[in-house]
């Protein structure tokens, strides 16, 4: 759990949008279907930081540091022709192990 919450060597929290918890570097950009491109002005807000914008949404593992598999990115260019949901989208085989493993530490 520490290790995918930033205490790793690159020191970068593999959750979305953890700011709000107290995190400094964690994903930023994400790709998702729902959040829609960075040209439009309603869906911009979910893509990024900085003023006038929210984030995507806390709590999703986007990837880790493999160069070939998903993967934490900056660039908020998330053009189609990119092919952004190969890297940065969620996956739900990450979402289901890491889900998997924080349920050891949920009190009853």
């Amino acid at each position: 759990m520490h290790y995918l919450n930033g205490r790793n060597p690159r020191g970068e929290c593999y959750f979305s949008n953890m700011q709000s918890f107290g995190v400094e570097r964690s994903a930023m950009v994400m790709f998702h279907g729902w959040v829609g491109n960075a040209t439009s002005k309603y869906s911009a807000q979910y893509i990024g930081a900085g003023p006038g914008k929210i984030g995507p949404f806390p709590g999703y593992v986007i990837g880790g540091p493999n160069g070939s598999m998903k993967k934490l990115i900056e660039d908020e260019d998330l053009d189609w022709r990119k092919a952004p949901w190969e890297f940065t989208e969620p996956d739900i085989g990450y979402q289901a192990q890491v889900l998997r493993l924080m349920s050891g530490f949920i009190w009853r």
